[in-house]
């Protein structure tokens, strides 16, 4: 904001276009905001004088171990699921194996039949 809060309020209440009594309402809000825009300076730099190279440091540490614990529960999980991907794959060759079975089952069951004439009559 080019001039500080004293320009952008004299655009506001341009002299002979508001009268005495709106003047002095238009002064007390300019006070009221110059009192506010230096409070927000004055505890802007009291913040930016407690920042130190050694907080920041601090908490570029934390932000480190805690990276190195998530990328440890990452691998973790990881093997988890190659370890579940392996058990799978085993699960759909028991399966297949136990389809090849009942369908020998199945033929040895049809030519029982068909020897003892057991076939359905169709």
């Amino acid at each position: 904001m080019r001039g500080g809060p004293r320009a952008s309020l004299a655009l506001l209440a341009p002299a002979g276009i508001v009268g005495a009594g709106q003047l002095s309402r238009f002064k007390a809000l300019e006070m009221l905001i110059i009192v506010r825009y230096n409070s927000l300076i004055i505890r802007y730099n009291a913040l930016m004088t407690q920042i130190t190279n050694e907080l920041i440091y601090e908490v570029l540490k934390s932000v480190q171990a805690q990276v190195a614990i998530t990328r440890e529960d990452v691998a973790y999980i990881k093997a988890r699921l190659t370890s579940l991907d392996t058990h799978l794959g085993a699960l759909h060759t028991d399966m297949a194996l136990v389809s090849s079975r009942m369908d020998r089952l199945e033929g040895h069951m049809a030519r029982v039949d068909t020897r003892l004439n057991l076939a359905d009559a169709e």
